[in-house]
């Protein structure tokens, strides 16, 4: 991803897509080799989070899903950065794809329909983006663009 930065340096954990371990091997970089610019995670975030607050590491841009937790890290302790998930959306809409083109109907040859769209930080509202009375442990992507080509 960043061979055409050869001036940026990569440090990779692997966390299992799972928040304890990440939190784990995340907390171990940190101890081993110091600070860091910035965290770019696919899953497992709200251990990216606790492990920079743990270790009282400056705060940094953090990347990383959409969890509702994860949300609530980043606009609860202003962290820079912005999230980006998949909706489970996009399974109902492949299937309603799948079923027009079975009954014969002509499909979109691109289609972008219910993408969840990235969230920044400075975009965070409580009751809109995240929801601070709810569990953490569910995906908020709950913003999308619809549109359609053919």
């Amino acid at each position: 991803m960043f061979k055409n930065y050869p001036g940026i340096k990569v440090t990779e954990v692997v966390g299992q897509w799972d928040t304890g371990t990440t939190q784990k091997v995340v907390a171990d970089a940190i101890a081993t080799y110091g600070k860091f610019d910035g965290f770019l995670c696919q899953y497992g975030t709200v251990g990216v989070i606790n492990a920079m607050m743990d270790a009282k590491h400056p705060l940094v841009p953090v990347a990383g899903d959409q969890e509702n937790g994860v949300l609530m890290g980043l606009a609860n302790n202003k962290i820079p950065g912005g999230t980006a998930g998949i909706s489970p959306s996009i399974s109902a809409v492949a299937l309603k794809a799948a079923i027009a083109l079975c009954k014969g109907y002509k499909v979109p040859t691109n289609c972008v329909t219910a993408t969840p769209q990235p969230i920044a930080n400075e975009n965070l509202k409580a009751g809109v983006n995240y929801f601070p009375k709810l569990s953490p442990n569910f995906t908020c992507t709950i913003s999308f663009r619809m549109l359609t080509s053919t």
